[in-house]
């Protein structure tokens, strides 16, 4: 059945390899399934995760997924907000829409990169737009990741694990 209203479809066939690990820039390698591990933040033992999309249904479904493995979660409805947040305080990560009123997310990802302290800043793109050029586009934006929506929420947290190892470089 389609989707209709605010309901989210999950599909796990976004961006895999052939053994089904997720495809990330830069020749990075998933390390498999690890939904404990989470983002944990030095001083907290949980990672803040700054969540930016103009759609709040979408807001809410990653809100709550986070959530419930224990990341604090902060959220941002377009670019600007989502400049301000880093600015004020700065996340873990960053998952970023790239469709939003006012500067889409590739426009923010570069402003983020240029900021201070914004080079290593661990962004992951999730679009509607998850072609092969899209995709491309995002990770010469400066993504480290770009997951394509609808998307398989168990590939969401591997990947905020992956990008919370420190020897994953």
């Amino acid at each position: 059945m389609p989707p209709s209203g605010s309901d989210i479809v999950i599909d796990a066939s976004a961006v895999l390899d052939d053994k089904g690990k997720p495809v990330v820039r830069r020749g990075r390698k998933a390390t498999g399934p690890s939904r404990s591990a989470g983002l944990p933040n030095r001083e907290y033992g949980v990672a803040a995760v700054l969540v930016v999309d103009d759609d709040p249904a979408v807001r809410e479904f990653v809100g709550d997924l986070l959530d419930l493995e224990g990341h604090e979660v902060r959220f941002a409805a377009d670019g600007r907000e989502a400049l301000a947040s880093v600015r004020a305080q700065r996340p873990d990560c960053v998952l970023l829409d790239v469709m939003m009123p006012g500067m889409s997310g590739h426009e923010v990802l570069a402003e983020l990169r240029l900021a201070d302290g914004g080079a290593d800043l661990p962004v992951v793109i999730l679009t509607a737009l998850a072609d092969e050029a899209q995709t491309w586009q995002g990770w010469s934006a400066g993504a480290d990741y770009v997951l394509g929506k609808p998307f398989d929420s168990e590939q969401l947290l591997q990947v905020l694990a992956y990008l919370a190892d420190a020897d994953h470089e």
